[in-house]
């Protein structure tokens, strides 16, 4: 049926396009692709190996023998999801008998595979990512096949098959980490049945091969890739994300289970997350129809601008690899290269360092890596090769996509299966001759620890592998010869490789300490921590950094220092962070903490000048402490100390933090506790004060909030005389949702009623704030409904998924209740109210008139113009290429195609709280939902009863009660011109 209806909307909005066409575009042979590359000057492509050999290769890596193992995906796309009984899936040995660079020889190493999409050399075999299962494959009798097949973990999700786990990399640390992209699993180790399951949730994991239950979840936010640099800072993508830095690992941060972070990847690129991408192809037939239908038709709201046009902007982004081999020249070094299959070529960034983190700028203004003039050039794979060129995996034919982005009736014309096809490309540089490809076969420990100071990080890795899997005491012992000699490249491997076997020295570490090298100072920073504990010498060294130069040395000190005597770590936490430091040294600084709470409060409470941020981090840092002794303390010397305009903020930050950890400064202050007098009147002075700001609209919005965030802690009379005037329809939204945060926090008992009182005069996006405070308790939560029942409200005010909330309750009575509410609350049925709203697009809307029915009903959630909160999809990229039809749509349907990134999801906590939002960050310890006015609640994970995504839209079901016909064309009109 909904099938049957976009089909006949498309029919009014725009004429058929293509109606009989076919849109099928001729393959090429090997040799006619080859010809139709450009690439940079001074490169070359050859081919390596091609059908009938491989067939829709999808990953490969070079084996100890230096053949290449190639994963086969032909089962894809399988309708766009990883699930059925699919059994196509082969992983074959390619073998260059005579050297020349083609592999002639092809042997089949295992079949009968689902959908492998990851492999990675280990031990005698291979690790292979075959959801749901995480495989290892061996073959023990050397006729070439695997005859062990053993499941590692199983679990992992199969709903979107471009989203399957894959990419497994060894680690400096000796862990295999491995991309699982956003849909996550359950997970479990058939080995292990007593090992707790873990879910995946927008998270990857790494895991150690030969300790069976030794998994935990990582800092993610990718979809398919992951590459390192020198010293183990991470990347990934997503497909329109080109380039991210995973900044904060997931274990740092669960050191400390206060800890709670606004992000822990980041977009690094200078020029956008998603890039513009030179391409030389043409824009294929179906996708130029595609693109015309997915702006004028109903599925819309899901893509971003980038994803509106032909091509020309990444939208396929994938297997990002950091290049450092010799075989490039110079300008080429240290650049991160990526796939993009939809628009035929192979990009590159320039990675620099921008104070703890890197930034990227594109590796050419004008032009691409690697371009191809044939649609059916698909690079899925890069790998880096021991001789210092990218092998590229072509998963050569017409259609990429996942179908469930494609239109039915386009599919038919379309061959989607696999057409039995696929290239193995070779990049080289034409001034330099390759390296040979080494075997580690046939090699020996002073061999293989020499190429630890290879130029090509490909090999260094695969060498600390080899030699990690070698405790014997010749390698050992080879080691330990080549620290002298060894360049500084290869002493970063050799200490992880003798840290992993659990000989590194203290000398040692010293040594790197006080290298030239900023990476070097990392590495020793890094590998000291379980040894500070016993080394004053460590310590020392290490607090000389607090000053280091380089940026990325000082956020891998404020990591490390976590592990110190608490001492010495208060210490070198309070000069780092006194020092003004970005949001990621603090956020590393603050995963350092737990040990040493006592020790940096004190060390920063004691400077004579504290810089404003670090008033606020301070003040949650109290607040989350829950320590009451430590929590009296801190609060008499901070607002004795600070000056009284911080007083305010810090004050604030204390109740941030203890409202996020359970904890009542309310309650403890309504009590008659000798010991809290002095704090008390201290407190006291600073609520007058902020009573008299929050009042006063003559200040910034800025300066109001702040003051308003600690109103909840003054005493009933004040409290509820100033909550009403702070309600007012007068007020800025920014000031009603403070007071209404505000309320949140209070214990005062007609916070309910009060609330309740001022509905009538609630905007929308106010009441949507509103809603979120009458259902953090269940007395509320009836005080709403019977309001309801009364006629008092409008049952139409509660948002679809807060109504299917109340309808599937747990509490009996609020279901019952809920029940008799909505029994005569018909749900609109969108189909038809969007065919009510069909007129309004050939009706000329005015412009300013637009713009004031966005800033009254969507400003919530979207900004333009400068005006509005950033919660839901970004309008200044989306708005670019978007018509009016599907505007339309978004508005009124907005629930019918729901992007991910944009889930509503309900959380309940453990004292009762019912919260909902966009999830905007998880981490080790906590998780942060977002709303409308960009308010949000970070919870900790300790704290979380059940969490659920909606099947509902944060946005509003029912604009169509909100916004008539005539405003209906004027929002429109607004909203397709206003970046024009």
């Amino acid at each position: 049926m909904l099938l049957c209806y976009r089909e006949a909307l498309l029919l009014c909005v725009f004429l058929q396009f293509v109606v009989n066409s076919t849109f099928a575009v001729e393959p090429k042979t090997p040799a006619e692709e080859q010809k139709t590359f450009a690439t940079l000057p001074g490169f070359q492509v050859a081919l390596v190996a091609s059908e009938p050999d491989i067939i829709d290769p999808v990953a490969m890596t070079f084996g100890w023998d230096g053949r290449l193992y190639v994963c086969e995906m032909i089962g894809y796309p399988n309708g766009g999801v990883g699930t059925g009984m699919e059994s196509r899936g082969r992983i074959k040995i390619l073998t260059d008998a005579d050297q020349d660079g083609r592999y002639e020889k092809v042997d089949i190493f295992v079949e009968g595979l689902r959908f492998p999409t990851g492999i990675l050399p280990w031990k005698k075999g291979f690790i292979v990512c075959n959801a749901p299962d995480l495989l290892y494959l061996e073959d023990t009798n050397g006729d070439g096949k695997a005859d062990i097949r053993k499941v590692l973990y199983t679990g992992f999700a199969l709903q979107n098959i471009q989203q399957l786990i894959n990419t497994p990399r060894y680690g400096l640390d000796g862990w295999v980490y491995v991309m699982s992209g956003n849909n996550g699993g359950t997970i479990t180790c058939p080995n292990m049945p007593k090992m707790p399951p873990f879910v995946l949730r927008g998270r990857a994991f790494r895991f150690k091969p030969d300790q069976p239950g030794v998994i935990e979840p990582t800092s993610s936010g990718g979809q398919y890739g992951l590459t390192s640099d020198e010293v183990g800072h991470w990347f990934t993508n997503t497909n329109s994300q080109h380039l991210r830095q995973i900044v904060l690992p997931d274990h740092y941060l669960k050191r400390n289970p206060m800890s709670t972070v606004t992000a822990v990847t980041t977009d690094i690129p200078v020029h956008g997350a998603t890039a513009k991408v030179f391409r030389i192809s043409e824009f294929e037939a179906w996708r130029v129809e595609r693109t015309t239908r997915r702006k004028e038709g109903p599925d819309s709201k899901r893509f971003p601008k980038t994803e509106l046009v032909p091509g020309g902007y990444t939208t396929s982004a994938c297997s990002p690899v950091f290049y450092q081999a010799k075989q490039f020249p110079e300008q080429f070094q240290r650049n991160i290269f990526f796939c993009d299959p939809a628009n035929n070529v192979v990009s590159f960034d320039r990675l620099e360092a921008n104070q703890s983190i890197y930034r990227s700028h594109r590796g050419n203004e004008s032009k691409e890596f690697i371009a191809s003039t044939d649609n059916w050039f698909r690079p899925v794979h890069l790998t880096l090769g021991p001789d210092g060129c990218f092998y590229i995996l072509d998963f050569y034919r017409e259609v990429i996509e996942t179908p469930l982005s494609l239109p039915e009736d386009m599919k038919k014309k379309l061959q989607l299966e696999s057409r039995n096809r696929g290239r193995i490309w070779k990049v080289s540089h034409k001034d330099v001759p390759p390296d040979a490809i080494l075997n580690f076969a046939k090699t020996t420990p002073q061999q293989v620890v020499s190429w630890f100071s290879h130029p090509n990080i490909a090999v260094r890795t695969m060498a600390q592998q080899w030699v990690d899997d070698h405790t014997d005491e010749a390698t050992t012992k080879a080691l330990l010869d080549s620290m002298t000699t060894a360049s500084d490249l290869g002493q970063i491997h050799i200490l992880h490789s003798l840290a992993n076997r659990k000989q590194l020295s203290s000398m040692q570490l010293l040594l790197a300490m006080q290298s030239s090298n900023p990476l070097l100072r990392q590495v020793a920073l890094r590998l000291a921590e379980p040894i500070y504990q016993g080394s004053q010498e460590l310590v020392q060294a290490a607090k000389k950094m607090t000053n280091d130069s380089d940026g990325m040395v000082k956020l891998q000190l404020a990591f490390s220092v976590g592990e110190m005597p608490s001492v010495d770590a208060a210490e070198v936490l309070g000069d780092l962070l006194l020092q003004e430091p970005d949001q990621w040294l603090r956020a590393a600084a603050f995963s350092s903490v737990a040990n040493c709470f006592p020790e940096i409060t004190t060390r920063l409470l004691s400077a004579k000048q504290v810089p404003t941020a670090m008033i606020v981090d301070l003040g949650r840092m109290v607040g989350l402490s829950k320590n009451e002794k430590l929590l009296l303390s801190y609060l008499q010397q901070c607002l004795s100390n600070v000056n009284p305009a911080q007083q305010q903020l810090f004050l604030g930050a204390v109740v941030q933090g203890l409202s996020i950890s359970n904890y009542s400064l309310q309650a403890k202050l309504s009590q008659n506790e000798p010991a809290w007098g002095n704090v008390k009147q201290l407190i006291a002075e600073v609520l007058s004060s902020s009573m008299k700001t929050a009042l006063d609209q003559k200040l910034t919005e800025q300066q109001r909030t702040g003051a308003i965030a600690v109103l909840h802690l003054a005493d009933d009379k004040l409290f509820l005389e100033a909550m009403p005037q702070l309600l007012l329809p007068q007020e800025a939204p920014a000031i009603q949702v403070a007071a209404i945060q505000s309320m949140a926090r209070s214990r005062h008992s007609k916070v309910g009623q009060l609330l309740l009182a001022q509905w009538p005069l609630m905007t929308p996006q106010i009441r949507r704030e509103a809603v979120e405070l009458l259902f953090s308790n269940q007395a509320m939560v009836r005080e709403l409904l019977l309001a309801m029942e009364k006629g008092a409200i409008s049952p139409t005010h509660l948002e679809a998924a807060r109504k299917e909330q109340l309808l599937q309750h747990g509490n009996a009575a609020i279901r019952l209740q809920a029940q008799r509410v909505f029994k005569n609350s018909v749900v609109s049925n969108r189909e038809e109210v969007i065919k009510q709203y069909l007129p309004v697009l050939n009706q000329a809307g005015n412009m300013d008139n637009g713009r004031a029915v966005f800033r009254k009903n969507c400003a919530t959630c979207h900004r333009l113009e400068n005006v509005g909160y950033e919660v839901g999809a970004d309008l200044n990229a989306a708005l670019k290429t978007k018509q009016k039809s599907a505007l339309l749509i978004d508005i009124l349907d907005p629930s019918r195609e729901i992007d991910s990134r944009f889930l509503n999801y309900l959380v309940e906590t453990t004292d009762g709280k019912n919260l909902s939002g966009v999830l905007a960050v998880e981490s080790a310890t906590s998780i942060t939902i977002r709303r409308g006015e960009k308010a949000e609640d970070t919870i900790l994970r300790a704290h979380i009863q059940a969490m659920q995504p909606s099947k509902k839209s944060l946005m509003p079901e029912d604009f169509d009660k909100a916004i008539p016909k005539d405003q209906m064309a004027d929002l429109l009109e607004y909203l397709t011109k206003v970046l024009k």
